[in-house]
């Protein structure tokens, strides 16, 4: 799942170093809307309407977390 989420962040031009998955993220809205519904499709999810605010995902790791949780 992290490698998938890896590869998604990639895609969407903003890879995630090794080491710096706590690290703030700095994306912009529309990198941050892409890479939601890049997630909602790779997973095959749907991402709650209060997730794509994102103030509670300001990480890679705070991401992964929460599509863990949609994936259960």
């Amino acid at each position: 799942m992290e490698q998938r989420l890896r590869v998604i962040f990639e895609r969407n031009g903003y890879p995630i170093i090794e080491g710096e998955e706590n690290v703030q993220l700095r994306l912009d809205s529309l990198q941050f809307i892409s890479i939601m519904c890049d997630v909602e499709n790779e997973f095959e999810v749907a991402v709650p309407d209060e997730l794509l605010t994102g103030k509670d995902l300001d990480t890679f790791n705070d991401i992964l977390e929460a599509v863990r949780e949609l994936c259960k």
